[in-house]
């Protein structure tokens, strides 16, 4: 295996053995790529003290190994104008963008412009291909995982990159934020077999293993930038490998990157010079500063606008992207903990009225769960639609023939004027709604605190069938910290436990379809509809995905959904 290095920052031998999923390990998991209903599974119970031989195999779905792939240059269109400035516009405001795992929104897109993980997520679900990494390899009992580096790259501030810097990156997270870093830690602890290997000691497999290598929350920060600098340096200074390099912040206005000239990878990538992420928190002003020629892409603009970006000329408008809005409550005690009150609920709201008058082609209705598990089943959940008259008659049952007034809270940024579309229909059954908007710290806390009896949450979800798994264990799992106090069918948690053991793809779906179908049996939530994203942009921009190691072909690079991040080193001005 090799003698063990050691620097002085990693402390390989002192790696917690402590398991658990906390907060952040939840997110992460809701993020994940794996698409656990096709990828053959092989779990293993518990690591052997020595590692078994590598296998060698080059296929490249979740539990199996990849191999190196060979940088290819391409042939660029034709059309391709090389430089200039591609200017970007956002509601959010860029404040902590430095450090990879301490991201969130906006900051974590524009740290993975810049810090690159070990590997990818592909539009493959399941697939991940080498990105740092040159190929993994896992023992044959799946008791270890073994990383060959690629030689030669440097971090933007001109040093090396190499396993040691690997192993600072994970022992600084793992400082950070404890056992949730890794998702399920299954880790047991590394080593550093040489200057570009290292093998990761499992304590365990399971499916969600590769997320805790790709992604931007996994991307690799320059040891010597850290230390030299400061964590709150940093923060607004990130050092990787990436294509871009930071080059300046002013705070409430604008992040400025600019091309990595000497970035590793031999595909001619970035295009563009220059990426300024310019910050527009009202939308109007938004509208008419796009329509006036002042930024080029306008990401995550809300339905009003992005209906009338499409009526502008020169300015094309792409649905990317979702995200699944529910209601939840308390419903273990008061109001919603009888079961027909939560079904009154449901049947009191018009979702498909909702959704054509304010979604305008962006809203879809929801009557599942589990997002993504209606594609699934050949029988959908069958749904309970907008009926007034069976919703006030389960009132009546359950005791409160008169109606009830309760509190909503919600994002005080959230679809709100789809919210007072649901007050008015509540109202009507009798069902009084005292909405309650919050904003930035205050929501973020709120929604991971127990609701009053009887109070009311408008909430997010998001995932995809391809990841319906983990999302279901980080929104809904035995220790997360979302939906508190959530209405529980039978055996809830034990099913989702087994899940992430499951080898058979017929039988994950399966219990996917079944699981469902228990919890909206149940209204363990009450799904609203889902949201399409949108994306503005100028129709002088163009896309190439050039070959080469690691990169995809993405349908659409404005996509930021679960599988990908985006990527504006593959934008290019026409002539």
């Amino acid at each position: 295996m090799g003698t063990e290095r050691k620097p002085s920052h990693v402390r390989t031998s002192v790696f917690r053995e402590k398991m658990g999923l906390g907060m952040m390990g939840y997110r992460l998991l809701g993020l994940l790529l794996v698409a656990v209903f096709i990828i053959s599974l092989s779990a293993c119970a518990g690591p052997a003290a020595t590692s078994a031989p590598a296998t060698t195999s080059k296929a490249s779905t979740g539990g199996a190994n990849v191999a190196p792939i060979a940088p290819q240059t391409g042939t660029p269109p034709a059309d391709m104008k090389r430089g200039g400035i591609l200017r970007l516009a956002q509601s959010d405001e860029p404040a902590r963008f430095g450090i990879p795992w301490s991201t969130n929104g906006a900051d974590a897109t524009i740290n993975a412009m810049i810090c690159e993980a070990l590997v990818a997520g592909t539009d493959k679900p399941g697939v991940y291909a080498p990105v740092l990494a040159e190929s993994y390899a896992f023992s044959a009992d799946k008791s270890s995982l073994t990383f060959h580096l690629r030689k030669g790259i440097k971090f933007t501030d001109g040093t090396d990159f190499n396993a040691q810097a690997v192993a600072w990156t994970w022992q600084h997270r793992w400082d950070d934020e404890g056992p949730v870093v890794f998702g399920l830690s299954p880790w047991k602890n590394w080593e550093l077999i040489d200057d570009y290997t290292l093998q990761v000691n499992l304590k365990y497999w399971t499916t969600v293993l590769m997320n805790d290598f790709s992604g931007g929350k996994y991307g690799m920060l320059s040891p010597t930038a850290f230390d030299k600098n400061g964590k709150d340096w940093i923060n607004t200074h990130p050092i990787g490998t990436g294509p871009w390099m930071f080059k300046e912040y002013s705070r409430g206005q604008y992040v400025k990157l600019v091309r990595n000239p000497n970035y590793w990878r031999n595909n001619g990538t970035p295009f563009m010079d220059e990426v300024d992420i310019l910050v527009y928190k009202d939308s109007m002003v938004a509208q008419a500063a796009m329509k006036h020629g002042d930024f080029d892409i306008w990401r995550g603009l809300d339905v009003d606008s992005a209906n009338v970006m499409a009526t502008v000329p020169g300015v094309k408008v792409d649905h990317v992207g979702f995200q699944n809005v529910c209601i939840y409550y308390n419903g273990q005690e008061g109001i919603w903990s009888d079961l027909r009150m939560r079904q009154a609920l449901e049947y009191a709201i018009d979702k498909e009225t909702i959704c054509d008058t304010f979604g305008k082609g962006f809203y879809k209705p929801s009557y599942e769960v589990l997002v993504g598990a209606d594609t699934l089943g050949k029988d959908p959940t069958p749904p309970r639609k907008y009926d007034p008259v069976k919703a006030k008659q389960l009132m009546a049952a359950a005791g409160y023939p008169d109606g009830v007034s309760v509190k909503l809270k919600l994002d005080s940024g959230n679809q709100l004027p789809a919210v007072l579309s649901l007050q008015n229909k509540l109202a009507e059954v009798g069902i009084k709604i005292d909405y309650i908007p919050l904003q930035g710290s205050a929501w973020g806390d709120l929604s991971k605190a127990t609701p009053e009896p009887g109070e009311l949450r408008f909430e997010r979800q998001r995932g995809a069938p391809s990841a319906i798994v983990s999302q279901s264990r980080g929104d809904f799992g035995r220790e997360s910290p979302f939906f508190v106090n959530k209405p529980l069918p039978d055996g809830f948690y034990d099913t989702i436990d087994k899940w992430l053991l499951m080898e058979n793809p017929a039988d994950i779906t399966k219990t996917a379809v079944e699981l469902n179908q228990k919890a909206y049996d149940i209204a363990m939530i009450l799904p609203l509809w889902s949201v399409v994203g949108a994306t503005a942009y100028s129709d002088s921009l163009a896309i190439y995905s050039p070959p080469g190691p690691g990169l995809i072909t993405m349908t659409n690079l404005f996509n930021y959904n679960n599988t990908f991040v985006f990527k504006p080193e593959w934008i290019y001005n026409k002539k």
